[in-house]
């Protein structure tokens, strides 16, 4: 008998922060930097701006309960490197609000549209590219780009930073981000579920039952844990399950074959740590 433990070593954190209608390019944006951090830990979560005034009224929400107004932090003033592409778009929205743009390298192409809004005709854009609003670059004659090249910037040196204690014991945890007592962003973490299964002290455990000399996959043996049915194994030789961390009793059995509690090999007894 085989077992194989699922459980990965952290959490898995995904969020989705969202913008309000029409914001293309937000003066302030919610970044959570590391997604794996494990149970039981301060996960950071910071609100960036490129001016800090921009940073003035907002307030998060654990779902019901206030995190404050946050600790307000001044980062380093250090140059952020991104790739632009242009497919048809005036606009590139990019990871974080910036300051000022440094550089911009790279070949692009201008559409030349006519008075239907199709496109007649190419060239080489050779204009210059302007910040719009807080997080975005675009060329400064508002044409539609095509191609790839590289920005450097730098960022909003700004951040409120709110600290959230991860918590394993569910899947779902919503947040609120309000502004003057309004409601302007939302989002989710969803905890990896097997984590949430080794914060509680169980572990989802897979059996593989494997014949003796032949090592080969025993299809339809009935498995049984601590005198209860699990169910009988798949064309793998597997049954599935969630156990406590500890020592389990286990009975295996089909026909044509010796009862696991009859033969002479010490299989009755898995340990799940």
């Amino acid at each position: 008998m085989s077992i194989k433990n699922s459980v990965s070593t952290y959490i898995t954190v995904t969020y989705d922060s969202g913008t309000e209608d029409g914001d293309l390019s937000p003066h302030v944006l919610f970044h959570i930097p590391d997604t794996g951090i494990p149970c039981g830990q301060v996960m950071p979560m910071f609100l960036i701006a490129a001016n800090e005034s921009y940073l003035d009224g907002y307030v998060l929400f654990y779902e019901q309960e206030s995190m404050g107004p946050g600790t307000r932090v001044v980062m380093p003033n250090e140059v952020t490197e991104e790739v632009l592409s242009f497919a048809e778009q005036d606009l590139f929205q990019l990871e974080f609000p910036i300051a000022s743009i440094v550089s911009i390298t790279g070949r692009f192409i201008k559409g030349i549209f006519n008075t239907s809004n199709e496109l007649i005709d190419t060239a080489m854009y050779e204009g210059d590219f302007i910040k719009l609003g807080g997080s975005a670059v675009g060329p400064e004659t508002r044409d539609k780009l095509y191609g790839d090249g590289i920005i450097e910037y730098y960022p909003g040196r700004y951040r409120t930073r709110w600290n959230w204690t991860v918590n394993c014991s569910r899947e779902k945890h919503w947040f609120f981000l309000k502004k003057n007592g309004i409601i302007v962003r939302k989002f989710e973490i969803t905890v990896d579920v097997d984590q949430i299964i080794a914060a509680t002290g169980e572990r989802m455990v897979v059996l593989r039952i494997l014949e003796f000399s032949s090592r080969a996959p025993v299809v339809g043996a009935q498995v049984r844990v601590n005198g209860n049915l699990l169910g009988n194994t798949d064309e793998y030789g597997e049954v599935d399950t969630i156990l406590n961390v500890g020592t389990h009793n286990v009975h295996i059995s089909k026909a044509g074959y010796v009862p696991s509690d009859e033969d002479d090999i010490s299989n009755d007894e898995i340990e799940v740590r």
